[in-house]
């Protein structure tokens, strides 16, 4: 399967990964990709409060690099999650007004019943029932759009996947992380289990990265301070200038990408946004059904640059 079919089955078939079988409809998509490939793939599950299953491609073991993406997708929301990496007080006031806005609808029904009912204990329980209620939608229903967050990032994995020679696949492993929305249960699952082999691993995680000309790159200090980056630098910025893409390099000091690399210490969060006066970068759209952006030559940038980054470290 080429790339570019490779992607229209994505989003014609693939954009809602939630719940159990759609997950296990995904699952057995990968598993069929690396057969074909001849890569070796497992699932580790893991029961719980959310049950977790992450998909593992390649020896993590022998990987001297992590390509990592979350593949489970968002409830659908009546607010986008607005995310400004460089603009963290104008994220916190966001994140704020939303929570607002939703206990704010569920006091106002709370009040249009004391018109109904005086007593206050059923009303209470009426507001705290309803504030639930809200919670519950936008955990439980499933947005049909979520072309940029994340089956972009899914889209990169598996390019990447495709397009690695198979000399150099020791040097790389791939994961899929599940249930990233509700709280990075499935990275931190995988963490615990691995603690001891991902010690000096370079984890470099893709979400969101199909809407918007402008790459942003967010490393921690042990990413940063390591012989690869460099090289890793190098390369983004070279391919930035053939594939017209603009690029930004950034410290966690500086930006703040919530996404699954914060767990691991040696890590590189990577995503395109857009710009704004005043705010900055921007990722907007996504949990929305306006989140349908997916820039194909985004995933090609991502992949060229990675493909010669793995075939030149050592």
């Amino acid at each position: 399967m080429r790339n570019q079919e490779m992607y229209d089955v994505l989003l014609s078939d693939f954009q809602i990964r939630k719940g159990k079988k759609r997950k296990l409809r995904f699952i057995n998509f990968i598993e069929n990709r690396c057969e074909d490939l001849g890569l070796s793939c497992r699932v580790e599950e893991k029961s719980g409060l959310f049950y977790n299953r992450n998909i593992v491609v390649g020896d993590i073991n022998k990987a001297h690099v992590i390509f990592t993406a979350h593949y489970d997708t968002c409830a659908l929301m009546p607010f986008p999650n607005f995310i400004t990496p460089k603009n963290i007080f104008f994220y916190i006031l966001y994140q704020l007004f939303v929570i607002g806005i939703i206990i704010g609808i569920s006091y106002g029904v709370a009040y249009l019943a004391t018109f109904f009912i005086s007593d206050g204990y059923f009303k209470l329980i009426l507001n705290l029932a309803f504030l639930v209620q809200l919670i519950q939608i936008m955990l439980g229903y499933p947005n049909k759009h979520t072309a940029n967050d994340n089956t972009s990032g899914v889209a990169t994995l598996l390019s990447l996947m495709h397009r690695i020679p198979i000399e150099e696949r020791n040097k790389v492993a791939f994961v899929f992380f599940d249930n990233e929305e509700v709280g990075l249960i499935g990275s931190s699952a995988f963490k615990k289990l691995h603690k001891k082999e991902l010690a000096d691993k370079l984890f470099i995680n893709f979400d969101c990265v199909s809407d918007g000309d402008t790459f942003l790159f967010v490393s921690k200090k042990k990413a940063l301070s390591s012989e690869e980056h460099p090289l890793f630098k190098q390369i983004l910025e070279e391919n930035a200038q053939i594939f017209g893409r603009n690029i930004e390099f950034a410290k966690t000091s500086h930006a703040f990408y919530p996404s699954d690399q914060i767990l691991f210490s040696k890590s590189i969060a990577v995503a395109s946004l857009k710009r704004a006066p005043v705010i900055g970068l921007y990722i907007d759209r996504v949990h929305t059904l306006g989140d349908t952006r997916f820039d194909r030559n985004n995933i090609e940038y991502l992949c060229s640059s990675f493909t010669r980054f793995v075939s030149e470290i050592s």
